[in-house]
């Protein structure tokens, strides 16, 4: 298997980062007592100097392919005081010196913590990417509403593009709740981030904490918990007692649920490149079969079921529900014409389980494809991308994700920039960025995310218009 480097920044980044981990060591803690293939792709075997063992070797310790970044010291302690603290190497940890963090400031996140850390971080990445043999990418984890994560998460992601072209890099950023009212200048942040991310990123899945949360709040009594089993197994096989205060947060229901619905997705997203299968997808074929425009590299994600939700017995019956409103990660686009929410520019499914079998899983999709009545433009495919793995979750007998590059995706995206423009008119709090930034960066990034919003605004408008999905652009051709 080739490698995956994780690069988690920011508090927001840190938390997804932790309960991502969680949720890895879970899956491969049913897997033997052996340094297997499928756990390379995210955990080094070092012996007591740190020094790599060979594969298929007893696992001795298992250190996670990870980078941590944050300029305030809270969530990093937190983590290596936690029930996984053994399986982090400190030496892939950048952190500032004093600790104050960014103050929920874009500018100083990018310009003031990335001039004065920013080359140490890709030293640290550098170093990092050394210890694997083929790496394929990389996943970072951030907030665009915040400061270290939106502001230094963003430019050590430009770092990391250019420094290693020809890896793909997937960005998996937090979108904020609307009603969230302690970042002020979330906008700001946010829009400044992303404009980032879609410069630089080879594909964006954003999640939106609001919509996470009501799809948690829908399950009602038919919530289920399997919180306790998965921390259980990442905790056996991290071989690590359950010390310090790591499960601190866990009492706030609500963002630990989001947690650990967007780790769950990943891991789905990511399983195919880690297990056997009779359809494997890898990092470098998200990018390929999901962005046919650079530009427009913002991709919305689905989950059946939900971890917290029940179980479904087949992995066809978990496909036929993957684009249920309840089910759906991001804000629906309601503002769209009549027939553009069923228009998706590239999709692809992948699921897992173990007993998937790919013709019932292509029978799914096309009754999937019917019920949902999706449609893809006439240049490109007529349907899914698909991936399978035969290793199951450890929440259920069966998940799949849906990953769709559609103009849906305004739901979640337009709400930032319009929040962005009305503080912006007025140019409230704007002194708080222009100490880092000028007003011509300003305008440019406020340009990049319009351009974007405005192309799948046009996608949206032209099916609504024509109801055909035809288009005088064409896409780039791998």
């Amino acid at each position: 298997m080739r490698e995956i480097l994780v690069v988690q920044t920011g508090q927001c980044g840190n938390q997804i980062g932790a309960e991502f981990w969680r949720t890895i060591l879970g899956e491969h803690s049913t897997c033997g007592k052996d340094y297997s293939d499928s756990m390379s792709t995210f955990f080094r075997n070092v012996d007591a100097r740190g020094r790599d063992l060979g594969l298929y070797s007893p696992i001795n310790k298992l250190k996670a392919r990870a980078v941590l970044i944050d300029m305030e010291e809270g969530v990093l302690n937190s983590l290596l005081t936690s029930d996984i603290n053994s399986i982090f190497d400190e030496t892939l940890l950048v952190k500032d010196r004093v600790g104050t963090g960014a103050g929920n400031n874009f500018g100083a996140g990018y310009a003031g913590y990335g001039e004065e850390h920013g080359q140490r971080a890709l030293d640290i990445i550098q170093h990092a990417l050394e210890n694997c043999d083929s790496p394929q990418g990389f996943l970072f984890f951030s907030s665009l509403g915040g400061g270290t994560g939106s502001g230094l998460g963003s430019r050590l992601l430009e770092l990391t593009a250019d420094t290693f072209r020809g890896l793909s890099i997937l960005s998996a950023p937090i979108i904020p709740s609307r009603n969230a009212n302690d970042v002020i200048t979330s906008p700001y942040n946010s829009v400044f981030s992303l404009s980032s991310l879609l410069q630089s990123a080879d594909v964006i899945l954003p999640f939106d904490n609001e919509s996470i949360m009501r799809c948690v709040e829908n399950l009602g009594n038919k919530r289920v918990n399997p919180d306790k089993t998965v921390r259980a197994n990442a905790k056996r096989l991290a071989n690590d007692p359950l010390v310090g205060q790591g499960d601190a947060g866990n009492k706030h229901r609500p963002f630990k649920d989001v947690n650990q619905t967007i780790t769950t997705a990943l891991s789905c997203i990511t399983a195919s490149m880690r297990f056997g299968g009779e359809l494997n997808v890898d990092l470098n074929e998200l990018s390929v079969n999901l962005v046919p425009f650079p530009e427009l590299n913002l991709v919305c994600t689905s989950l059946a079921p939900l971890p917290m939700a029940p179980p479904y017995r087949t992995l066809e019956a978990a496909v036929r529900e993957l684009l249920n409103n309840n089910n759906q990660l991001l804000m629906e686009y309601s503002a769209g014409p009549i027939g553009a929410h069923n228009f998706s520019l590239a999709s692809a499914i992948l699921g897992r389980s173990a007993n998937a079998d790919s013709g019932r899983l292509a029978s799914a999709v096309e009754a999937l494809i019917q019920k949902e009545n999706v449609k893809h433009p006439s240049w490109g495919s007529q349907g899914f991308k698909v991936g399978l793995c035969n290793n199951r979750p450890p929440h259920a007998e069966c998940d799949a994700v849906c990953l769709r590059n559609t103009p849906q995706i305004l739901g979640s995206i337009t709400h930032l920039k319009q929040a962005f423009n009305k503080m912006y008119k007025t140019r409230t709090f704007l002194h708080h960025y222009t100490n880092y930034m000028s007003p011509e960066d300003i305008e440019e990034r406020s340009r990049i995310v319009d351009v974007v919003i405005n192309g799948y605004e046009d996608l949206a408008k032209t099916m609504g218009e024509r109801h055909v999905v035809d288009f005088d652009i064409q896409p780039v051709i791998y």
